[in-house]
């Protein structure tokens, strides 16, 4: 009861609230510093903020397993994104009978059909330049159990790893510059009033979610070492 109790209230309120709040503030700044065309990126990586926390926690305990956090947070977003949520509005308004809503739905992809594959092809190659990244630290793939024993490579393959995820990053990054330049109507609807610029809410957003996922991940390993 209290595990669930603790689910409940972390997953509903207080990481979806500091969640918002991080992101708000990293949009904000990135409109006033970086233009308001860099704000997507911003908030993407931004999200990966405890990921990141989390996968510095565990290499310093040794496991090198936590690598694999941003990993399997950036595959939830690929098949969360455009496998799990479109199925699940169509279900959804399939029992409403708001059968107008789903044929704009289709019509939309259909239309917008290069894009959608221009991000499948993206989100599904940068997994892959972080798997392979995965096996030069660790000489295994992502999917496969990882003991904990395992002993860390080489330096040599730890810098392939860091060069290999820094390629993978900058051909995104040519790539979405690129949609930008065809595509600038995707990004109007951007507003200014949206996001809030503050450099001490967004420290204190990222702090307070990085502390609760910390949390959350404890006591799910509490709870299964008990």
């Amino acid at each position: 009861m209290i595990s669930l109790i603790t689910a409940v209230t972390f997953c509903f309120w207080l990481i979806p609230y500091t969640t918002d709040l991080m992101v708000s503030c990293a949009a904000g700044l990135a409109g006033d510093y970086l233009g308001r065309e860099q704000r997507t990126l911003v908030i993407n990586s931004s999200t990966n903020n405890p990921e990141l926390l989390l996968m510095l926690v565990s290499l310093g305990l040794g496991r090198l397993g936590g690598i694999a956090t941003p990993l399997g947070s950036n595959f939830a977003n690929i098949y969360l994104m455009f496998f799990v949520a479109p199925l699940f509005v169509l279900v959804k308004w399939f029992f409403k009978r708001d059968f107008n809503k789903i044929l704009n739905l289709m019509t939309l992809i259909n239309r917008e059909k290069k894009l959608v594959i221009w991000h499948s092809i993206m989100s599904l190659s940068m997994f892959g330049f972080a798997s392979i990244a995965y096996w030069c630290l660790t000489g295994g793939f992502q999917f496969n159990y990882l003991s904990e024993d395992i002993p860390l490579r080489t330096w040599h393959w730890l810098l392939i790893g860091v060069l290999i995820c820094i390629i993978g990053i900058g051909i995104f990054v040519y790539f979405e510059n690129n949609l930008k330049k065809k595509r600038p109507g995707l990004f109007e609807d951007i507003t200014e009033e949206d996001f809030e610029s503050n450099w001490w809410k967004f420290f204190l957003g990222t702090i307070s979610l990085t502390v609760l996922c910390y949390v959350l991940n404890a006591l799910f390993l509490a709870n299964t070492e008990l």
